[in-house]
């Protein structure tokens, strides 16, 4: 009895320290794939003054404070095509204040930049600069985009979302004050589709 006892015992610690090591090989195995991801910045020439608030404001469609509840994807742009070859991300957000524009609650926003599988195979990460990000599930932003042709949201400058500290109201209230000294920026304009309807 206790001779069986000794065998499942030590068939017991080896299946134990086989799956150890298989884990422990898989976790090394993610954390190299992890490491071999290399960001790039991508540069986009802008035709306003990016430290003037004002003049932000007055030039994209919609301003507007939002939660960010679901990451729908990360699409890489179409090899061959006349598309900007930048992924981009999709997210939904909870519309929380309108700032600028009359957004429905629930709306949906196109972010440029994303992951993108290069031609040698490996994974990039695509930014607009080394102040850019993705906005992360969850967290709440000030959110800065234009009405797309069809019908979208494109945030397409690293400060077309700022993530808001504990000092919302401050944050928000600048944005406030510049949509009230706002400086029109004369372009063709589209009208989003989660715009409220009158």
């Amino acid at each position: 009895m206790n001779k069986k006892k000794s065998i499942i015992l030590v068939i017991t610690a080896v299946v134990l320290l086989s799956g150890l090591f298989f884990l422990n090989n898989s976790i090394n195995k993610n954390s190299e794939n992890i490491t071999k991801i290399q960001t790039k910045y991508v540069s986009l020439s802008s035709v306003i003054d990016s430290s003037d608030i004002n003049k932000i404001v007055g030039f994209y469609d919609y301003v507007f404070v939002g939660e960010v509840t679901e990451h729908i994807g990360n699409f890489e742009p179409l090899k061959d095509s006349e598309e900007m070859q930048i992924p981009y991300n999709k997210f939904k957000v909870k519309v929380l204040e309108n700032i600028k524009g009359e957004l429905v609650e629930e709306t949906e926003i196109k972010k440029i930049g994303g992951y993108m599988t290069e031609e040698d195979g490996k994974t990039s990460l695509i930014l607009l600069d080394k102040q850019d990000y993705l906005p992360q599930v969850g967290e709440t932003y000030v959110f800065i985009g234009s009405g797309q042709e069809d019908g979208g949201i494109l945030i397409e400058c690293s400060y077309g979302q700022k993530l808001l500290s504990e000092q919302n109201e401050k944050q928000v209230n600048e944005f406030k004050k510049a949509k009230d000294n706002e400086v029109i920026y004369e372009r063709r304009r589209y009208k989003s589709k989660y715009e409220i309807k009158k």
